[in-house]
């Protein structure tokens, strides 16, 4: 199985071979069934059915947004904004399940910058579940940074 989000990938396979632990996903997961469901409601352009999926109190945050947890249609606007963009491309290549709440993404991003170059960079998107709802998202540098950060500010991302 694939999931799939416009140009994002993730194999099941994929995502229970890049754990460093000895901790395997289940599929069926909530965290990760919503993170799933969230994907594919992106790929299809489903912005009700993603919006269904958002906690009451959500904060998403999105790399064409600049990342930081905001208004869930701001980070809506963002992905609509971004699906223009032919230049961009974000693949998920793993996915890791943190705890009963989040879900750390790795992969990378194309881009491109005011100067009109395209970059490629890495990024790790970690995803917070509430309810069996995306309650926070964030997207951060790499893996270690997210891990960090939800040890530091918890389920809220310090977004309280």
């Amino acid at each position: 199985m694939t999931f799939s989000v416009s140009r994002y990938r993730l194999s099941a396979a994929e995502c229970r071979s890049s754990l460093s632990d000895a901790r395997r996903i289940n599929i069926g997961a909530v965290p990760l069934r919503t993170v799933t469901e969230c994907l594919q409601a992106h790929r299809s352009e489903n912005w009700d059915r993603l919006r269904e999926l958002f906690h009451p109190d959500a904060r998403i945050g999105v790399f064409a947004a600049g990342g930081s947890p905001d208004h869930p249609e701001v980070a809506i606007a963002a992905m609509q904004a971004a699906r223009e963009d032919h230049s961009y491309h974000a693949d998920v290549e793993t996915a890791r399940e943190l705890d009963e709440h989040a879900v750390v993404l790795n992969g990378h991003v194309q881009h491109s910058t005011a100067d009109g170059a395209i970059v490629v960079d890495e990024r790790a998107w970690l995803y917070v579940v509430v309810d069996k709802r995306l309650y926070r998202s964030q997207v951060f540098r790499d893996e270690a940074a997210a891990v960090e950060a939800y040890r530091q500010l918890g389920l809220d991302l310090g977004g309280g």
